[in-house]
C-alpha cells in the first residue's frame, strides 16, 4: 500500500487509531475513533470526524492500512458490514490513498459569527459561509485559495433612515424607513408642484432631485374682478366702486397697491372677453 500509494505523491489511509495513528510518515490518519473497513464505525458520526460523511462510501468493499498490526494482513470491509484479516494473496480489491490538503492562513471577519481572530480555516478549496452580525449587512461565502489565502468579504454596519412624511404627496403618511442609498418617488399633490427623489443618505433623507411641494399659482385673469373667468359689467362696477383706493383691491390688476385709470384700461382691453 505504502509504496502504490507514494506513487502518486499519497499515503494509505489509516485504519484505526491504534495501529497507525503515530505512522504518518507512512500513513495518513483521518482523526476517526473506528475502524474505517467497518461499515457500523465507518457511518457512525460519533467515531467519525466531521465532514467525514461526504467520503464515507469509499471504502465499501475496499481494505484500510493497519502498518505491522497482523502482519503483512490489511483490514478489509469482508463480508459487507464487517472487517477480516486478508493478505494480498487472498483478497485485493483495493485500497484508499490521500493525502493532506494544503491549508489557507487563519483568517476572521469583523462583526460576524467569524469575528474572533483566526477563526476561519480550512483547506484549499473550502468554502466557509460568514453570516454578519444584527445590524450589519455584507458577509457570505468565502474560500480558501490555491495562493495560502481566504477569499475577503466584510460586515458592514448597516445606515437607515427613519420615515418621514412629505406634505401635500402621495407619502403624505410617510416614506417608510430606508437603507442608505435607497431613493423614493415624491409625487405632489393635486394643484401642488415639486416633488422628485428623496434619497436616504446615512440617516437623515434629503433632496436628490426636485423639492417640497408647495402650492400651485393661480392664474390671474386681468380685469376679471369677480373670478367668474370672464370680464363683463361687473367687473366694471367693483372697479368703480374702488377706484382711487390703496391697499389690495380686486380690481387692482396692474398690482400696483392702486386702483386707478391704468386699472380701467386693462379692464376695457379685455372687456367681453373669457379668461
Amino acid at each position: 500500500m505504502v509504496d502504490s500509494c507514494k506513487q502518486y505523491g499519497m499515503k494509505p489511509v489509516c485504519d484505526h487509531p491504534s495501529y497507525c495513528k503515530n505512522d504518518k510518515s507512512r500513513s495518513l490518519y483521518l482523526g476517526q475513533s473506528g475502524h474505517l473497513a467497518y461499515a457500523p464505525h465507518r457511518n457512525n458520526n460519533n467515531y467519525a470526524p466531521g465532514g467525514f460523511a461526504a467520503i464515507a462510501s469509499k471504502w465499501s468493499t475496499l481494505c484500510s492500512y493497519t502498518n505491522n498490526a497482523n502482519r503483512n494482513y490489511a483490514l478489509c470491509n469482508i463480508p459487507a458490514n464487517t472487517h477480516a484479516w486478508r493478505h494480498p494473496g487472498q483478497y485485493n480489491p483495493g485500497f484508499v490513498c490521500g493525502k493532506v490538503a494544503g491549508v489557507c492562513t487563519p483568517y476572521q471577519v469583523a462583526n460576524s459569527n467569524f469575528a474572533k481572530k483566526g477563526s476561519i480555516t480550512g483547506s484549499k478549496g473550502s468554502t466557509i459561509t460568514v453570516k454578519c452580525s444584527s445590524g450589519f449587512t455584507g458577509g457570505g461565502k468565502v474560500t480558501c485559495g490555491s495562493n495560502g489565502k481566504f477569499t475577503t468579504t466584510a460586515c458592514k454596519k448597516v445606515t437607515a433612515c427613519g420615515s418621514t412624511k412629505i406634505a401635500n404627496s402621495n407619502k403624505k403618511g410617510g416614506t417608510g424607513k430606508g437603507t442608505s442609498g435607497k431613493s423614493v418617488t415624491i409625487s405632489c399633490d393635486k394643484g401642488f408642484t415639486g416633488g422628485g427623489k428623496l434619497l436616504c443618505s446615512n440617516t437623515k433623507w434629503s433632496w436628490d432631485t426636485g423639492g417640497v411641494c408647495k402650492k400651485a399659482a393661480t392664474k390671474k385673469c386681468p380685469g376679471d374682478a369677480d373670478g367668474n373667468k370672464v370680464v363683463n359689467i361687473e367687473d366694471l362696477l367693483i372697479l368703480l366702486g374702488s377706484y382711487g383706493k390703496t391697499g389690495t383691491q380686486k380690481a387692482d390688476f396692474d398690482a400696483n397697491k392702486k386702483v386707478n385709470i391704468e386699472d380701467l384700461l386693462i379692464l376695457l382691453g379685455k372687456y367681453g372677453k373669457k379668461c
